[in-house]
């Protein structure tokens, strides 16, 4: 309802929720990778042997960066570009972090939230902030998703209230919707 949203653009706009860092952080990835709580270590493991092999192989071809092997020998850049995204994750999803704990949405009460990892409390922290803003997607941190939490927090109020600016005009002039 239009009192929801007023209410919501007023404390909005006192809360620092935004800033650039954080938004560069997030802009940074398409998505944020989901690895289950339970499979941590193993992904930890397969990354680190990855990075050992890519390292050792621009080494062996006397390359200055990881940038330079993917060029010049193309087998190792999907290694390296993963290696990269995974890099840039982890701000990422620190920043999402401060964002839902700014917005009151992770570390409520009863959720144990572990810094760092995508678990049950983080999990429902994303999907109250997809209801929130009416963001269908799965409960992961995807590319709309991303999206609307890199963008300040008036923003996306605005643009709540445009969608039912919207929703409001399509029924009173009694719009059917047919496929």
């Amino acid at each position: 309802s239009l009192s929801v949203l007023r209410a919501r653009f007023v404390e909005d706009e006192t809360h620092p929720c935004h800033d650039q860092e954080s938004a560069d952080a997030i802009d940074a990835v398409e998505t944020v990778t989901y690895v289950p709580p339970a499979d941590l270590k193993k992904d930890e493991r397969r990354q680190a042997k990855i990075r050992e092999e890519v390292e050792k192989a621009r080494k062996k071809a006397h390359f200055a960066t990881l940038d330079e092997l993917a060029e010049k020998q193309p087998a190792f850049a999907p290694k390296v570009k993963m290696l990269a995204r995974r890099a840039a994750e982890k701000p990422a999803m620190a920043a999402v972090e401060k964002r839902l704990t700014c917005e009151g949405l992770l570390g409520g009460k009863g959720a144990k939230h572990t810094t760092g990892i995508y678990d049950d409390a983080m999990r429902l922290a994303v999907r109250k902030f997809q209801q929130k803003h009416m963001i269908y997607e799965a409960n992961y941190l995807r590319r709309k998703t991303v999206d609307a939490l890199a963008r300040p927090l008036l923003d996306n109020d605005y643009d709540d209230l445009t969608r039912v600016l919207r929703e409001r005009v399509v029924a009173a002039a009694s719009i059917l919707e047919d496929g």
